[in-house]
């Protein structure tokens, strides 16, 4: 607290010294050089306590691999939950396709990892009529390009 309180005096006092020489400094070219230099002294005391620091020649750097490896975590992170959603809709679309078929099944959607996970294949669960398992292999063949071959039905 006293050095901003030596400061703000000295700051003070410039400023006071500044205006008295001006106030009995005669007009011409002694007043504007008298005027050049109390400008230098104000900046001289405003910028004192900054010229004083000394910057550090470093400055420390997260390591790279710690950066990495959170990036890693995050694209996981995202890439799981694009997978979550590709699966619950595609999971519901073919339940609301059956429930339309008046079929009761449960459908386990199975993803292929790539730069989008997509559909791969599918486990079907239930009772279903001939007609009804027709439409839905032709649904989830057609809309979610899951071939016949991929397709498991149980029941």
């Amino acid at each position: 607290m006293t050095e901003v309180k030596q400061y703000v005096l000295s700051l003070a006092a410039s400023a006071m010294l500044c205006g008295a020489l001006m106030s009995i400094s005669p007009e011409g070219t002694a007043r504007q050089l008298l005027k050049l230099l109390s400008g230098l002294l104000l900046t001289m005391c405003v910028l004192r306590p900054v010229m004083g620091v000394e910057l550090p020649t470093e400055f420390p750097v997260p390591e790279l691999s710690e950066a990495e490896a959170v990036t890693a975590q995050g694209e996981k992170a995202a890439y799981e939950a694009i997978a979550g959603i590709i699966k619950r809709e595609s999971e519901a679309y073919i339940l609301d396709k059956a429930a339309e078929l008046g079929a009761q099944v449960e459908v386990e959607i199975l993803l292929e990892k790539g730069e989008l996970p997509v559909p791969c294949a599918a486990v079907i669960r239930g009772q279903v009529s001939p007609y009804a398992r027709g439409r839905l292999e032709e649904y989830l063949s057609s809309e979610l390009g899951i071939t016949k071959e991929h397709q498991q039905w149980i029941g």
